[in-house]
């Protein structure tokens, strides 16, 4: 049911940022049947592949102009989906964006398992959905404390993938889950170096 509800998503798409859907066909019988999807291909690499990447080589932050081509095609993406869709991720983490860097920098978003649409369609926001869902390290506050929440839970994950790229580290660290669901409730995260981070760069983040 899961995977037939993502396919639903999928073929209602159509966004430049997002991964396309070409078909789905399903082959066997009853029990031993298996749905097969056909996505485009993307030659990069996740961002958190990308990200770890950089970090190998000694860096400590991806450069600037890098961090913004990726968060505003990332913005494009996200309101594609919630203003023309109604539709949220849920599930917005450094796996689940695909970076191309041959050629121009392309940014894919892709994994719309856990997605939910607003029943009619319209704006995302309009409606709260109350289900723990996505990866705890990007989920905002409402879902860790399992309240009602909104498309902004897309834009709060963003800001942490904005994060990621800057300092190539996760915004929300702990030795165990309940340790970054506390760092998240109270927004307890190492801020930006103003030294090495444009101020443009920092206020994104805190917002």
């Amino acid at each position: 049911e899961d995977i037939s509800r993502e396919v639903r998503l999928l073929r209602q798409l159509d966004h430049p940022n997002i991964v396309r859907y070409f078909a789905s066909f399903t082959t066997g019988v009853g029990a031993a049947s298996t749905l097969w999807i056909v996505m485009e291909f993307c030659s990069g690499m996740s961002l958190q592949g990308f990200t770890a990447s950089a970090k190998e080589k000694g860096f400590t932050q991806l450069p600037e102009e890098q961090i913004w081509q990726i968060f505003v095609q990332l913005c494009l993406a996200l309101r594609y989906l919630h203003e023309d869709k109604g539709i949220v991720h849920r599930d917005l983490t450094p796996n689940n964006v695909l970076v191309e860097t041959c050629g121009a920098l392309t940014v894919k978003l892709a994994d719309f398992g856990l997605a939910q649409q607003k029943l009619g369609g319209g704006t995302a926001g309009a409606s709260a959905m109350k289900s723990m869902v996505g990866t705890i390290l990007y989920s905002c506050p409402e879902i860790v404390q399992h309240q009602p929440y909104t498309s902004k839970a897309d834009v709060w994950a963003l800001g942490g993938l904005l994060y990621k790229m800057a300092t190539l580290q996760d915004p929300f660290q702990g030795t165990n889950p309940l340790s970054v669901a506390r760092r998240i409730v109270e927004c307890d995260y190492e801020r930006l170096d103003g030294a090495r981070h444009s101020e443009m760069l920092a206020s994104a983040v805190r917002q």
